[in-house]
């Protein structure tokens, strides 16, 4: 009795640890599942947020030190900064002075505040790099109508130059002239190299516009001609067998031959 009594006790020890073993087992199961679905619901949190914004974070234009710069200068602009900036493009290049100069007065200050516009916009928009090369891009396809007025497209380097120049001014030597300009030149380079790409891509454009047009106008003409030249041909034909019969039937010995009259005496 004594060792059955012993063997019950060990087996129910035996059983009690195993159900031990399996609550635990349960437990680890349990904090795993948590862990697991608490891991899982950061990403589902940024993979919301980046639907929400729907592209990829901007990239800024400049380093932060620039854009300080850029708009420090922009904040002490007056309002003839862009004429200056014209006026300066003109004493450099002469080309460009008879350009602007015959403009109209309407379409000359249309220009200047085009260009106002346009590097205003720029400068406010410099956390955005790709914003600012599509509105580089826009602004020299506008130019594109200019050629025939005289414009040309080493302009845009002009202007680039007299940009950087005339901005530097309105630093007034607050910060270092080295760091204004280079500042600048870093941000009129980018620019308006967006800007010639834009100003050549919508001439080709109108280049291949035009001799599409031509093309038709080409191949109509031929079609024209090749009509008249039928028309011309039906037209003469019944008049060559026409004149045919009637020298055919002036032959003596021809059924239609008819007799000249007889002489008087």
């Amino acid at each position: 009795p004594e060792e059955r009594r012993r063997m019950r006790l060990i087996h129910s020890e035996m059983g009690n640890a195993k159900s031990v073993e399996v609550k635990e087992k349960e437990k680890e199961k349990d904090k795993l599942s948590a862990g697991g679905s608490s891991s899982k619901k950061p990403s589902n949190t940024n993979r919301g947020s980046g639907s929400l914004n729907g592209s990829l974070p901007k990239k800024p234009l400049l380093n932060a030190s620039q854009r300080s710069i850029i708009k420090y200068c922009l904040d002490n602009a007056k309002e003839d900064m862009a004429d200056r900036i014209v006026r300066r493009v003109g004493e450099k290049k002469e080309d460009f002075k008879g350009f602007i100069e015959a403009l109209p007065k309407e379409e000359k200050q249309q220009y200047v505040d085009s260009l106002k516009e346009f590097l205003t916009l720029v400068c406010n928009s410099m956390m955005d790099s790709e914003f600012v090369q599509k509105i580089g891009f826009e602004y020299g396809q506008k130019h594109a109508n200019l050629r025939t007025k005289g414009f040309k497209p080493d302009f845009f380097a002009g202007t680039a130059d007299a940009v950087t120049t005339e901005c530097t001014f309105l630093d007034g030597a607050t910060h270092a002239p080295s760091e204004t300009a280079g500042a600048w030149s870093e941000l009129s380079t980018f620019v308006f190299s967006n800007v010639r790409d834009g100003y050549y891509q919508e001439l080709r454009k109108q280049r291949k516009n035009s001799n599409t047009f031509q093309s038709k106008v080409k191949l109509s003409e031929m079609v024209q001609e090749s009509r008249d030249d039928e028309l011309n041909e039906r037209s003469h034909s019944p008049g060559k067998s026409g004149s045919g019969e009637l020298s055919g039937s002036s032959k003596e010995g021809s059924p239609h031959y008819v007799l000249p009259p007889n002489p008087v005496c």
